[in-house]
């Protein structure tokens, strides 16, 4: 822009052009005539450093503008300082593109660039090794053309940012790749994919190594439990020392049957990514044969449970396996309370799913040990979760059949006033939305 200072010079200049032709022609007695060849030769000498400007700017941008006067002066060099601004901030641009690709190029981690309309801008080395990708053939391709995998094209259209898919890799289907969306500008996509198969085949062996050790454990554990109860059986020909101590085996063999049984429900449930049987299930009942069986357990007996359900909510899924992560959200509040405590279980609609929420007036859980629960065997407090007999496993149960039915556990509590246990289902975990 043109500051206004710069327009008084222009101005005299004009006035004093138009008045000293004017003056001329009054002279020769031809005032009109000479102020209008006057104003024609004004406007001329503009439209010539038009001209001049119009080619020059058609010129390189290291073109120094061509010589001239007046007010196009200031024009030509206030075009030339932003051409000038322009090539700075080109080449500073050019290079951080530069330095950006030589970074992620050197990444181990297949990266691809998506333009706004979701087409590859530029991907690095390790794409073209996991995901087939070559230049200059895919450039401009859209990726969900070149990588047909239905559960990819549908993580891309929803552009889940904060999630992670696991595909097979193209080229290779040994291998997995984690998909990550990464957001670079307002429609613009960085798409990671790293290879996990090494992490895959090592979590793949120690379940299988939990699985094996688990199932082998079942019988010599049997057979402890076994001799366990033939002497007891024998209580009054015994010491009272060792009544105390086969006492003591009785509790400890039944502690890891119940570790042994859930580390071999988490190995069923982590080896079958898919529900198995599926069918409607009436919550409301299922909820009801928990209660009872909760409150069937003598040491239990004197727990406050209540039960507030709809009837008309169901859910579409496997039956036992909603029924033992349902189980163990209430088993885990009974056994975590004093007794006399209030345990409520509601169940009810959600928006567009439902929710199932277990509350209790316990003692509540710290704030630092919310976000580990459901970890296997991590225990908020230790001691007390092996004198009540808890495994450690519960948790790490329900999550795991919660991601197979299209839901997700969330956990709030208070230290002193309680802790409520809910799992979020999304609608098509719902009977009605089922295919």
């Amino acid at each position: 822009m043109i500051p206004s200072k710069r327009w008084g010079p222009e101005l005299w200049r004009f006035l004093i052009f138009v008045l000293t032709c004017w003056a001329l022609g009054w002279w020769f007695g031809y005032p009109t005539p000479a102020l209008i060849a006057a104003l024609i030769v004004y406007i001329a000498w503009g439209w010539r450093n038009l001209h001049k400007l119009e080619q020059w700017l058609n010129q390189s941008n290291r073109t120094r503008p061509p010589p001239v006067t007046g007010i196009w002066e200031y024009v030509f060099n206030d075009i030339y300082a932003l051409r000038l601004r322009y090539r700075r901030r080109k080449r500073r641009l050019g290079n951080i593109i530069k330095r950006f690709r030589r970074t992620t190029g050197a990444l181990p981690d297949a990266t691809v660039l998506l333009d706004d309309d979701g087409a590859m801008e530029w991907f690095n080395g390790p794409a073209t090794q996991v995901l087939g990708l070559a230049r200059p053939r895919d450039v401009g391709q859209r990726l969900e053309h070149l990588l047909r995998h239905p559960d990819f094209i549908e993580f891309l259209r929803r552009r889940e940012l904060e999630q992670t898919l696991e595909i097979a890799s193209p080229v290779d289907p040994r291998v997995t790749l984690l998909v990550r969306l990464v957001p670079l500008d307002k429609d613009q996509l960085m798409v990671i994919f790293r290879d996990v198969s090494q992490r895959r085949r090592l979590e793949v062996a120690q379940r299988d190594f939990v699985a094996n050790v688990s199932h082998e454990l079942r019988t010599p554990l049997t057979v402890v439990r076994g001799y366990v109860e033939a002497l007891q059986g024998m209580q009054s020909e015994l010491p009272e020392l060792v009544n105390s101590a086969l006492a003591e085996m009785e509790r400890q063999s039944l502690r890891m049957e119940g570790i042994v049984r859930d580390l071999l429900t988490l190995s069923r449930l982590e080896a079958a990514p898919i529900l198995g049987e599926v069918e409607r299930i009436e919550v409301v009942g299922l909820l009801e044969d928990v209660i009872a069986d909760a409150r069937a357990l003598s040491e239990f007996g004197a727990h406050r449970i209540h039960l507030n359900a709809d009837s008309a909510l169901a859910l579409h899924g496997n039956r036992e396996q909603l029924l033992g992560a349902f189980a163990n959200l209430v088993v885990n509040a009974v056994r975590h309370t004093p007794n006399g405590a209030e345990i409520t279980v509601n169940w009810a609609r959600d928006g567009d799913g439902a929710r199932l929420a277990v509350r209790d007036d316990g003692d509540g859980i710290s704030p630092e040990h919310l976000s580990r629960l459901g970890e296997r065997f991590y225990r908020a407090d230790p001691s007390r979760s092996r004198d009540s007999g808890g495994t450690g496993l519960g948790l790490a149960i329900v999550k795991e059949v919660l991601e197979r039915h299209h839901g997700r556990l969330e956990i709030h509590s208070r230290v002193g006033v309680g802790s409520e246990f809910i799992c979020v289902f999304d609608a098509a975990a719902l009977s009605d939305a089922a295919p």
